[in-house]
């Protein structure tokens, strides 16, 4: 049953579900994507969740990756260069097309991507972690600290990728630390919020 209950949170925080559930709130907030050509915002959802979605469920019928969960680190690096290209991509798209709180915020969802991908060339950091982590940051970073209750969110993600032997304490709390330590001084930098 415990096992069950953390496959389960596992399953559903996998960050195939939850990086375009930032996205979708990232654009959500009033006019962010206001003054956007339509084809502009096409391409950026394309870039943005599409194509690295898609390339995800490609590879995994395949072979290249053997498990939802991408469980094997070295299946990792290649979806995650592919992401990261495409995001780097939506981000030059956004630089001509876009606001620039869009564009600050990609960027520095593009750089935590690029340490994440990093990482995983040393150890086999949570993805899962890391994403939930981002997606609430992101929600009271945008839309201010009324929000802090859903930090709560992280704990169950957490203990299921330990429960599961997926990841190792270590693993999933640097995973937490990287968002908290790099995202708002991403947004202090740049001037946002």
């Amino acid at each position: 049953m415990i096992k069950q209950l953390a496959k389960f949170i596992s399953a559903t925080s996998n960050p195939i579900y939850v990086l375009p559930l930032g996205v979708v709130i990232l654009l959500a907030k009033p006019h962010l994507a206001a003054g956007m050509p339509t084809w502009a915002l096409f391409g950026f959802f394309v870039l943005e969740i599409v194509a690295p979605v898609g390339f995800f469920i490609y590879s995994l019928s395949i072979g290249k990756i053997s498990d939802l969960e991408i469980t094997k680190k070295d299946e990792r690096f290649r979806l995650y260069l592919f992401t990261v290209a495409c995001w780097f991509s939506g981000l030059i798209l956004i630089s001509f097309y876009g606001s620039e709180f869009l564009f600050n915020i990609l960027l520095i969802f593009t750089l935590l991507a690029y340490v994440f991908a990093i990482l995983t060339v040393i150890t086999k950091i949570s993805v899962h972690v890391g994403a939930t982590t981002s997606l609430v940051l992101l929600i009271n970073l945008s839309y201010g600290f009324g929000y802090l209750p859903l930090f709560l969110l992280i704990l169950p993600v957490a203990w299921s990728r330990i429960r599961l032997g997926y990841h190792t304490y270590w693993q999933v709390w640097s995973a937490v630390l990287l968002p908290l330590i790099l995202m708002p001084l991403g947004f202090k930098i740049l001037g946002i919020g």
